[in-house]
């Protein structure tokens, strides 16, 4: 009986960790980002994203994120990283904001 408990539990944490969403993921609202995480609907599809990051700090961004400054509203942003579009989910691609030397995952246009 404890060896069954054991396996199920085992599988049902790998279940959890593999809907674990992470920064550029689709939603539909909060609950499907992960903690500390946004869901901006305004993105196509919606878009998981971390609001007002610090673009001195790089922790200041989950490992595959980059904070991207936005000189239209002001606001800073924790992006998906990508170095090539095959990096970002359908209708993204992998595009430089301003001058930046680091690309991130946006619509496509």
């Amino acid at each position: 009986m404890n060896k069954f408990v054991l396996i199920l539990t085992l599988l049902l944490s790998l279940f959890l960790f593999s809907c674990s969403t992470t920064v550029g993921d689709s939603c539909q609202d909060e609950a499907d980002c992960d903690q500390g995480l946004v869901c901006d609907v305004e993105f196509p599809g919606g878009y998981c994203l971390k609001q007002n990051c610090n673009i001195y700090n790089s922790e200041s961004c989950p490992d595959s994120a980059q904070c991207t400054y936005f000189a239209e509203t002001e606001m800073t942003y924790c992006l998906a990283k990508c170095n090539e579009n095959d990096d970002c989910r359908t209708n993204y691609e992998c595009s430089s904001v301003s001058n930046n030397e680091y690309r991130v995952c946006l619509p496509k246009k």
